[in-house]
């Protein structure tokens, strides 16, 4: 039997997870997936969620793959998995038309724990303003409508951080 750092012959090891965060191509943790990674939100999790860049299928009913670029800045490694940061998670979930109330209640937590800047998660959430009937592209008011849902205590401090440049 051979040792479990040992290679198989004529296959040479492929490079560690740490290695492959800032590829390109590489398939990374996200939306529902992410958020329980992050340890953000109560939102069901029993389908793994990846976002890759190039059209890939599957067979799996446990496995739902979206197609998309995620860049170097909106990755990490949480558990030692490319994961989408928290900002980035946010958007994807609105994008995917998951309950706006919990995903308020993940953008409290996000900025409670301070896992993200407040003018981080407006930008990230940009593309999703008018959707919710604001001013297209103003990711700041769509933060202030998630905060608000959610009954944040600190939304005004949150507001004016997020405007600051």
């Amino acid at each position: 039997m051979p040792h479990e750092n040992s290679t198989i012959i004529g296959q040479t090891p492929g490079p560690a997870a740490w290695e492959r965060l800032n590829d390109p191509n590489v398939a990374v943790v996200s939306h529902t997936s992410a958020a329980a990674l992050h340890g953000l939100g109560d939102l069901r999790a029993d389908i793994h969620e990846f976002t890759l860049p190039l059209r890939r299928q599957t067979r799996r009913s446990d496995l739902r793959l979206h197609r998309g670029r995620v860049p170097a800045e909106q990755r990490l490694l949480v558990d030692g998995l490319p994961t989408t940061r928290p900002a980035r998670l946010i958007g994807d979930l609105l994008g995917d038309n998951i309950d706006p109330d919990s995903v308020a209640k993940i953008a409290v937590e996000v900025l409670d724990r301070l896992l993200e800047n407040p003018r981080v998660l407006a930008e990230s959430l940009e593309p999703y303003a008018s959707k919710f009937g604001l001013r297209e592209r103003d990711g700041v008011a769509l933060r202030d409508h998630l905060l608000s849902r959610a009954q944040y205590r600190n939304r005004a401090e949150a507001v004016a951080l997020a405007r600051q440049k």
